[in-house]
């Protein structure tokens, strides 16, 4: 429900450095204040995609479902949820500060792989159903949903399988991918809760947002599965268009 990038963002690493337009700067092996601003660059430049790169398009992102429960099972916490979401629209990973990358070595075999950012508003779209309780109190709804995260800072790292090929080219593949994410503040709204009523309604989403911090300590964990999975997709998909050498400048 909270899945306003991930994300994002050890896929901006991959973004970035391949078949680039001549108006974007190629970066050095480890020179990670270059590979930190190109991606940045790379980001505000192509959000409808960058077809050469195999980049689809950052705005929005797309998944088409994400089943999202309470980390606790035990119903002796005080927020019980699961969430059903479909149809789901991810916006602003576009409009990230890459604060710092680390890693990017030659040897993608040794190398870490890492990109921390800031997400100034990240917001997500989709049609939902749950049902739990939320402060003992029951919550039963379907409709359309948004969240807005507000700052979210966003680490992301990335681990590559690396396939040598006979005439010297090196190709990476996704092996694993992890995405830290921590929200400074997340505004929530669940249309036609309670089948409809309006004032339940209202005053469930004010509960939700008076206690959203509590709300997202239950749902990190499927929350940034859900950001694995779509910045797994946006990786693989611009690998296959290019290998690990053309990533970086040989000037």
């Amino acid at each position: 429900m909270l899945i306003s990038v991930v994300f994002v963002l050890l896929g901006y690493s991959v973004l970035t450095f391949g078949k680039i337009p001549d108006d974007i700067k190629l970066c050095k092996v480890a020179d990670l204040g270059c590979i930190k601003h190109t991606i940045e660059d790379i980001l505000h430049r192509y959000p409808n995609g960058y077809d050469k790169l195999g980049l689809t398009s950052l705005e929005p992102l797309h998944l088409n479902n994400l089943n999202v429960s309470s980390k606790s099972n035990s119903g002796r916490s005080s927020i019980q949820l699961n969430f059903a979401f479909k149809d789901i629209n991810i916006y602003g990973l576009s409009e990230s500060k890459i604060v710092s990358a680390v890693g990017f070595e030659e040897n993608p075999k040794t190398s870490k792989f890492e990109i921390n950012a800031l997400v100034p508003l990240m917001k997500f779209t989709s049609k939902y159903s749950t049902k739990g309780r939320v402060l003992l109190l029951p919550i039963i709804g379907d409709g359309d949903c948004e969240v807005n995260m507000l700052n979210l800072t966003t680490r992301v790292k990335f681990k590559p399988k690396v396939k040598n090929e006979p005439n010297g080219v090196i190709r990476i593949s996704v092996d694993k991918l992890k995405v830290y994410v921590e929200p400074e503040e997340v505004k929530l709204n669940f249309e036609n809760l309670f089948n409809g009523n309006a004032q339940l309604g209202k005053e469930m989403n004010k509960v939700i947002n008076e206690n959203w911090q509590d709300v997202w300590s239950e749902l990190r964990e499927g929350i940034t599965n859900g950001f694995e999975t779509v910045l797994g997709s946006l990786i693989t998909e611009v690998f296959h268009q290019i290998t690990y050498d053309e990533f970086y400048s040989k000037n």
